[in-house]
């Protein structure tokens, strides 16, 4: 049990990979998701375990659009050791608003930040 245990604690790690990308690539472009009035919340996660990683791995993180509209987006990610693809995932996020707790659209900056990302995804 508790090799088993280890393993899936490796696995959450990776999971957490994918939100530091994204929180990353919103930082470099210095879009603050620290907003009082919207929020990105996560909606469905579709993940793909394809081949493990060890501990001291050095990985690489993509991500880019799959599907964007005015009130959520769907992420496409991809973990990579080198040129070998470990993990694949499809995570759907909603805008809401802080207040009501009810979906919003993306502020005007996120969104055109968004626009930018998809189309370099389709290039």
């Amino acid at each position: 049990l508790l090799k088993r245990l280890g393993m899936w604690d490796r696995d959450a790690r990776l999971i957490s990979y994918l939100d530091r990308a994204r929180v990353h690539y919103f930082a470099r472009k210095m879009i603050s998701l620290n907003s009082s009035s919207f929020s990105l919340v996560m909606a469905s996660m579709d993940i793909r375990f394809l081949a493990p990683a060890k501990m001291l791995d050095r990985l690489e993180v993509e991500m880019g659009v799959a599907k964007l509209s005015q009130a959520s987006i769907v992420w496409d990610y991809r973990i990579l050791k080198g040129s070998r693809v470990l993990v694949t995932s499809q995570v759907r996020q909603a805008s809401i608003d802080l207040e009501s707790m009810k979906p919003r659209r993306f502020p005007d900056e996120v969104m055109q930040c968004l626009e930018v990302l998809q189309s370099q995804d389709t290039d």
